[in-house]
């Protein structure tokens, strides 16, 4: 391949992940944004309205194929959206780039004045340092913090049945 190509090559699949970026923005905005939509659907019971069932139910609603989500994600993005936006004021906007799982993991350390840190550790940090931060933030402890483990073995004995450090038993 020549040199032409290959910078050819390489414009193109730049041109590309760009692309797949400004998608996923898109995504991430558009999630957000049903997150408050899916909340006033299920507040107000509209969905009652749209099976056209007095009775209808929740998960029908979310099981049609136009919707289709489920009880789960909807959950994860309600409570998202219920914490940080309306009970904290924190715009949609600031947490819709931020990882769902990562938003719902960090929801017990959140307020009103750190959540700009978070957000920013929580799209930049690695799973290892992001599981770090949380336990250190929780009071929990950390593997750098200088704690001491217990080194005793546990087992199941295969004589008794208890479990407790390796013993020996007279016969």
């Amino acid at each position: 391949m020549s040199s032409e190509q290959t910078a050819a090559r390489g414009a193109e699949a730049f041109r590309k992940h760009e692309k797949i970026i400004e998608n996923e923005k898109l995504r991430r905005d558009l999630m957000a944004e049903n997150a408050k939509l899916l909340d006033e659907m299920h507040n107000e019971k509209y969905y009652k309205d749209i099976l056209g069932d007095p009775d209808g139910e929740w998960a029908g609603y979310l099981g049609s194929l136009d919707v289709f989500y489920t009880r789960s994600k909807v959950h994860q993005l309600r409570t998202a959206y219920q914490r940080l936006t309306i009970k904290l004021g924190i715009p949609q906007g600031a947490w819709a780039q931020v990882p769902l799982t990562r938003l719902i993991d960090a929801l017990p350390v959140i307020d009103g004045t750190n959540y700009v840190d978070w957000f920013t550790k929580a799209v930049t940090l690695t799973t290892r340092d992001w599981n770090a931060e949380l336990r250190g933030a929780k009071g929990l402890p950390v593997e750098d913090d200088g704690h001491e483990h217990s080194d005793k073995l546990y087992e199941i004995c295969t004589v008794c049945g208890r479990k407790e450090p390796h013993h020996e038993h007279d016969s």
